[in-house]
Order: C-alpha cells, then structure tokens, then sequence
C-alpha cells in the first residue's frame, strides 16, 4: 500500500534540464492543462516551467484570472506582461493577479488598448493603480 503512495511520476524520474527542455515546447494554456494530470504534476510543474512564464500575455479566453494552476505559475520570475482587455474591471483583476503572486521583477507591463507603463514595480507596490487609454 505504501508503494503506491510514493509512486514516482516521470518528472522525478527524468533529470531537471531534461523536463524543463520539454516544457518550454509547451504554451501556457497547454502547460496549465498539463497540471490536470495529477497532484505531483499540479505541484512540480510550476517549477519546472519557470521559462515559459517569463513573458506573459493576458487576453480573453486564454486564462481564466480565478485558475489556481494560473496562479501558481506566476511569480518574480514573470519580467514582461501584456494585458489585452477592452474592460477596465479586467485590467484592474489581471493587476491584483499580478500583485498577489508577487510578481515585483516585472520589466514591463503593457494595455494593448492603452499606453504602456515604464516602471511597473511602482504600479505593482501602490494601491493608486492608473491605466491610460490611447485616444
């Protein structure tokens, strides 16, 4: 009975580079998806993906904001992020996302439908989040 507690997945059994080279042929969505396998991989995968999640891209129907697995595999590790939301309350949800992951060593934080922000670290750390729409 114990053995099949401890039951090794091929993520333990393959070396580090090895898994995180087959990762990073992945795209987010599909990486997430891969999460749904079982707990071990809903646990490892995060960080075995670290370099697919440098560059994040937020638009409708690729991420759902509320996705636990989402979240997970965010943190200071994601530098650069493009938000594209028509709505205000989107933006505003992928913002708190951002700031409770912590991810604070964003480079970059650009509105597809707005101007983009230079200094994202003093966005991120203030409560007094601004977005500018272009005209």
């Amino acid at each position: 009975m114990t053995e099949l507690l401890h039951r090794n997945t091929i993520l333990d059994i393959l070396p580090y580079d090895i898994v995180n080279a087959i990762f990073s042929l992945l795209d987010q969505p599909t990486c997430l998806e891969c999460m749904t396998v079982c707990r071990a991989w809903y646990k490892s995968i995060p960080y075995y993906a670290i370099d697919l999640w440098k560059t994040v891209e937020f638009k409708r129907y690729k991420f759902n904001l509320n996705d636990r697995r989402l979240a997970r595999c965010l943190g200071s590790h994601v530098k650069k992020c493009m938000i594209a939301f028509y709505e205000d309350k989107e933006v505003w949800a992928t913002l708190d996302l951002l700031t409770r992951t912590k991810c604070d060593q964003l480079h970059s934080i650009g509105n597809r439908y707005s101007a983009p922000v230079q200094s994202p670290g003093m966005f991120l750390r203030s409560k007094d989040v601004h977005v500018y729409r272009r005209h």
